[in-house]
C-alpha cells in the first residue's frame, strides 16, 4: 500500500511540473511567435553556451532588425524595499518600454512603460505585482 502510494504520488508531482511548464500554453498573445535571443562569445563556449545580449547588441538589433515586429529587453534584477519596517529584498525584471506590447500583456491595473521613461537620466518606475501592491502599500 505504501508503494501505491509513494509511486502515485511521485508520477502526481512528476506530471503537475510537465504539465506547468511543457504542456501549458504561455500566458501570452501568440506565444508560438515569442523567441529569445543571446549572445555567444566563442571564447567562453567551454562553459555556456548561451550568454545575455549586451545592451549595446540589443540597440543594434532594434535599428536593424527587419523581420521581428516587436524586439524588447530583459534582465533579472533585485531591489531594496526599505520604505517600511526591516528591508526587503525584492526579485525582479529591468525591462524595456516596449516589454509588455512586445509579450501582449496589459497590467491589472494602471499604465506599462512609456517610450520617454526608457531613456537615460528619466525618474525610475516600476510596476509592481498585485501581492506586494497588497501587502505593502494597502492596495
Amino acid at each position: 500500500m505504501i508503494t501505491l502510494a509513494l509511486g502515485i504520488g511521485a508520477n502526481t508531482a512528476i506530471f503537475s511540473v510537465v504539465n506547468a511548464t511543457l504542456l501549458r500554453p504561455l500566458p501570452f498573445k501568440d506565444p508560438d511567435r515569442i523567441v529569445m535571443a543571446w549572445g555567444y562569445l566563442p571564447k567562453l563556449a567551454h562553459t555556456s553556451d548561451k550568454f545575455p545580449s549586451s545592451a549595446g547588441n540589443y540597440l543594434g538589433l532594434v535599428k536593424q532588425t527587419q523581420t521581428l515586429e516587436e524586439l524588447a529587453a530583459f534582465r533579472q534584477w533585485s531591489w531594496q524595499l526599505t520604505h517600511a519596517g526591516d528591508p526587503e529584498q525584492l526579485q525582479g525584471v529591468r525591462v524595456s518600454a516596449n516589454f509588455f506590447e512586445a509579450l501582449g500583456a496589459r497590467p491589472a491595473l494602471g499604465q506599462t512603460f512609456t517610450p520617454e521613461q526608457d531613456q537615460e537620466g528619466s525618474a525610475p518606475v516600476a510596476i509592481i505585482s498585485h501581492r506586494l501592491w497588497q501587502r505593502e502599500f494597502s492596495s
